[in-house]
């Protein structure tokens, strides 16, 4: 993991994200994880010794200190529980125990989904947001606006309140936004050209996100252009649970495979010497 400083908190603000290798290798374990369910099999002994993490950033297992047994719903269950132990020990181990508290939202939010029911929940822990490339989070949170904006609303308008249900921050995300000195002049800026004032309802919040996303590289503040990975940063800080929250209702309507994450996923590395690696389950 590693800290990063939050655009327009007070001065000293910082946040801890897992760092883009960490994702990587993370969502490596989970692919491997699932590599074994789709031949047939679980790995009960899923633990620190029996995996090793190659040059190119991956999990292998160590076959020698690996079992196998026949693919279930209850051993699926366990791998996905244990994987979880598994990686918040290696975090122990390199950063201290402390850290575990410091694991991010949407990791947690990851997390919860592999303790509760791995085998429910497959699909939507191997393609879970919290894992996506910062370069992809926006355009992901696009796709799924646009699903909201423009398919809910004239396609299945039933679905609206079931949707409100899921998006958080609905009574604070104003107060949150109006702390802080890039969105609180983004809000300003979006009252001018619109016309409307902010009533601060959930709607209101995926627009504000959406329209911060779209204008991100245009809007100035005393005469400083931001940089994109800093609004994203921003936006993860502020509202770490909106895109899991908003991915998991488009999975309890069963359109999330509509969007085709797994293309959204970063299945190569560059290692120390330059060359490419693929992930064994990538594209």
């Amino acid at each position: 993991m590693e800290q990063v400083p939050v655009l327009g908190a007070a001065p000293g603000t910082w946040t801890w994200k897992f760092s883009e290798e960490g994702k990587y290798t993370t969502k490596s374990l989970i692919d491997l994880i699932a590599t074994f369910h789709d031949l047939g099999c679980c790995t009960p002994t899923l633990c620190v010794d029996s995996v090793v993490i190659n040059s190119a950033g991956w999990f292998e297992l160590v076959e020698a200190k690996s079992q196998f047994t026949a693919l279930t719903p209850g051993g699926v269950r366990m791998d996905y529980k244990n994987a979880v132990r598994l990686l918040e020990e290696l975090l122990a181990a390199s950063m201290g125990k402390q850290m575990i508290d410091c694991i991010p939202t949407d990791i947690g939010i990851l997390f919860r989904f592999m303790r509760k029911d791995g085998y429910l929940y497959r699909y939507l822990i191997g393609n879970h947001v919290s894992l996506l490339p910062l370069r992809n989070r926006s355009a992901v949170f696009m796709e799924f606006f646009d699903c909201i904006d423009l398919y809910i609303r004239y396609v299945k308008p039933n679905w609206k309140d079931q949707a409100r249900y899921y998006i958080p921050y609905q009574k604070i995300w104003v107060a949150i936004a109006v702390n802080n000195s890039f969105l609180v002049e983004w809000l300003q800026y979006q009252h001018c050209i619109e016309g409307k004032t902010i009533k601060g309802n959930w709607y209101e919040l995926l627009r504000t996100v959406r329209n911060v996303i779209c204008y991100k590289l245009v809007l100035l503040k005393k005469g400083e252009v931001y940089k994109e990975t800093e609004v994203e940063h921003m936006l993860q800080a502020l509202f770490p649970r909106l895109l899991p929250n908003i991915q998991e209702f488009l999975w309890t309507k069963r359109c999330l495979r509509n969007f085709n994450l797994e293309t959204y996923f970063m299945h190569k590395k560059t290692t120390e010497d330059g060359t490419k690696t693929r992930h064994p389950r990538g594209s």
